[in-house]
């Protein structure tokens, strides 16, 4: 995904804008309402947490 890419790049406001404006408008092609999308996200938080402490987990290993 080239605006993620260039977010990872450059970690600026602006191109985190734009990394939004390819979120909205997969939601307005897939026929998802942003505020649906901003549900899903504020239940997933509930359940999972965010990222508050800026901790990513990056792999998961089972034994």
């Amino acid at each position: 995904m080239g605006e993620a890419a260039e977010f990872e790049a450059e970690p600026s406001i602006d191109e985190l804008a734009d990394l939004m404006e390819v979120v909205l408008g997969i939601c307005q092609v897939k026929g998802w309402k942003s505020g649906e999308l901003e549900q899903v996200r504020l239940r997933k938080h509930e359940e999972r947490g965010g990222f508050e402490k800026g901790r990513i987990l990056k792999r998961v290993s089972y034994r």
